[in-house]
Formats: structure tokens, sequence, C-alpha cells
């Protein structure tokens, strides 16, 4: 079968992921009656392997599937609800923020002792007594909420910043070798397009300091396996750009959660040349912008139906067994990205940490109300604003 010429995940292999298929992730060492607390470690995450491409598409169980994804859940509840205080973990955020009380590296610490009475998405921020029988903590002022919500509608579609000091590409670049003016008017340029054009589900930094490199968070849309979450690439502009696109790197935390985003930070797509498209699909010095590159990888990439973003599974699309791959693969996804969250909130992206508290503080109970409703049988990714979406159809029924 011809591959898809847009984007795949060949001539980006790392030694770890060779001649395999990374969308057949497996339950390995995951979910286990042995220890749950290795699925939202960054160590067991790189034990979900894949199999050989040299191998048909292994088909998975739904009911197994779901195993795994209550397992997630179960493990996202206890890492990020405050087992002795019973509110989220981002109110103690909060706390930390305003009242100086608790300590930013208790952000989603899981909790050692087991979870012994069930929650549901209307316990969150109710707050319960700890076993030890300490006193009730109270949940965070209705002014201190008030701030997280309005920090977080305020925040900039666009803005510069000074401090790019956990960026990826932050020694790249030398004071050597200057850019020439062209290339800082070009620059300029790009910073024009993506403050007025800019999608409401793509946030952009740049650096006052480097011209040379920017930060962006793309918003998982509703109806894919990716809503709710919050997805960061660093990028980095080198001196002869535009003759040469620029350099992306991607927040994996290690987990590879799409055919074309490695758990290396590489990123498969056409446009960025590190797939052999068409050459209607390849970088264009005269034509392509950085807005280009990032609304590629919204629509691309972060799509409803990843699966078939890997090259000779798009002739399965619309067959049974295809769509039940991709279903399966798609509930995989939504695991990881359920773990993607989990990291980001401990490990938080400079110049972003008041985006992520408001998103989190805002989206926290819908993402838990999906969790219970794909564990209950749901398609992944069928909630939507307005209705349920069939996945398998890509319509909308209220």
């Amino acid at each position: 079968m011809k591959p898809n010429p847009r984007i795949s995940r060949r001539n980006m292999e790392s030694p770890s992921t060779a001649n395999s298929v990374p969308g057949k992730l497996t339950k390995k060492n995951v979910a286990t009656g042995k220890s749950t607390k290795k699925v939202f470690s960054e160590e067991s995450s790189m034990d979900l392997h894949v199999v050989e491409k040299s191998q048909p598409p292994v088909t998975r169980s739904k009911s197994k599937a779901l195993k795994l994804m209550e397992v997630s859940n179960k493990e996202m509840i206890d890492g990020d609800l405050d087992e002795k205080h019973g509110n989220m973990n981002i109110a103690g955020k909060v706390d930390n923020k305003y009242n100086g009380k608790r300590n930013a590296t208790d952000l989603g610490t899981p909790s050692n002792s087991s979870f012994k009475r069930q929650r549901n998405a209307t316990d969150l921020g109710t707050p319960s007594a700890s076993s030890s029988g300490r006193k009730k903590s109270t949940p965070p002022k209705h002014a201190h909420e008030d701030e997280i919500l309005k920090n977080f509608e305020q925040f900039k579609k666009f803005d510069v910043v000074k401090d790019p000091s956990d960026h990826h590409y932050v020694t790249h670049g030398s004071s050597v070798n200057r850019p020439s003016k062209s290339w800082s008017k070009k620059i300029q340029e790009e910073w024009k397009i993506l403050e007025k054009d800019l999608p409401d589900a793509i946030f952009v930094r740049v650096y006052e300091s480097r011209m040379d490199i920017l930060r962006a968070v793309i918003v998982g849309a509703e109806g894919t396996p990716y809503h709710d979450g919050l997805f960061f690439f660093d990028v980095f502009f080198p001196n002869n750009y535009p003759n040469v696109p620029p350099q992306v790197h991607y927040w994996s935390h290690g987990l590879r959660l799409n055919p074309n985003l490695y758990e290396c930070g590489n990123v498969c797509l056409s446009l960025l040349n590190t797939w052999s498209g068409s050459q209607e699909e390849r970088w264009n010095p005269k034509l392509s912008t950085m807005l280009q590159v990032l609304v590629s990888v919204q629509g691309l990439i972060l799509n409803a139906k990843p699966y078939f973003n890997e090259p000779g599974y798009e002739s399965q699309s619309r067959t049974l067994e295809g769509e039940k791959s991709s279903q399966q693969y798609n509930e995989s996804t939504f695991i990881l990205s359920l773990k993607t969250m989990v990291f980001t909130l401990r490990k938080q992206p400079k110049h972003f940490e008041e985006f992520i508290l408001g998103h989190f503080f805002k989206h926290a109970r819908e993402i838990l109300v999906a969790c219970k409703a794909y564990m209950d049988g749901a398609q992944v990714g069928c909630l939507v604003s307005g209705g349920v979406q069939d996945v398998k159809e890509d319509k909308r029924r209220t």
C-alpha cells in the first residue's frame, strides 16, 4: 500500500522504536494486580511496547482496553485528588500560591494508601476527613477560584516573555553567528501573523531576548481522543530560516500517543520536511509559515482517528476491522493523554502556569465525567458540546 504522503513516522525512528508500529500499545506491565502505580510513572510508560510491522494489526478486546482505562482513571483520581483533604490537587496549587501552605511538589503525587471509598465526578471539591482523624482542609476561597478563572480567561493568545531557561532549544544558536537583518525581519513577520490569526485552541509565547525560539500549546479538540489535553511544542528558527523549516520539539514526557509524535519529542510532518511527502506538501520558503505548522499539527496529527496516520493503515478506513482497531487505539491514546495531563501539572512549562491551572480547574470535572462514560462503554471522543458524536460516522446527535 502507498503510505500516507503527508505525515508518517519514517525517517524519524529512534533505536527503541525502529521497525515497529507505534499505535498498537499492549498492556505489558500495566493494569495488572501487581502494581497499578506503574501506570503513572515515566519509567513504566516505556513498558508500553509495540508489535513488529511485519505482523498484522493486533486487536484487543474492548473489555481489556476498558480495564486499562479504568486503572488509569483510578490512578489519575488517586494522584490528583488529595487523599487527606478530599480536594483536587489543583486546589492545593491554589493554596500554595495564595496561602503558602502547600508545596508545589505535592501536585499529582499518588497516595500510598489505597483508594478505599468510591468517588465520582460529583465528589470533586468536597472535603473529607482523613483516616488519621486530622482536621478537614477547607477548599480555597471563592475569591481564589474567581482569580484563577479570571487569569485563565485573560490569558493572551500571543505574548512576548523574558525567561527561556526551560526551553528545549535554549542552548541552540550562537552569538558568534548572528542572524541577518532579513532573518530578523522574517521572524517579526511571523510574530505578526501569529498575533493576528491564531485559532482559539492555540497559544504562543515568544522571547524578548531570543527571537529564534518560541513555545506553543495546542488544546486537544472535542470529538478526538485528545480532548481537553494540553500539548506543548518548542520551536527553533535556524539562521537560514525560512530557506529551511523550523525545528519542532514535542513535550512527550516519554509517551507515544500518536504515530507522528515520538517519545524523544520528534514531530513527523511533511511541512517540516520530516517525511518525504509531495512537493506541494513540503516546506516552501516563499509561502510556508509557522502558523501553518501549528494548524497542521492541530488538524492532521491531533485528529479524531490518529490510528490511520500510520502509513498503510489509511486503506483500512471505513472497513469493519479498521474501525475496530481505530477505536481500540483511541482508548489507549486517551489513557496516554490522561497521563500527559498529570505530567503537565507536575512540570508546568514556564509562562503557561496560569493557563494550565485555569484550564484544568475549569475542565477537571468534565474530564472525569468523560472517563466514567468511556468506562461505561461510550466511544472515546464521542462527548462533544451540545450532544454525542458517533465517532464511526462523525455525526452528532442531541
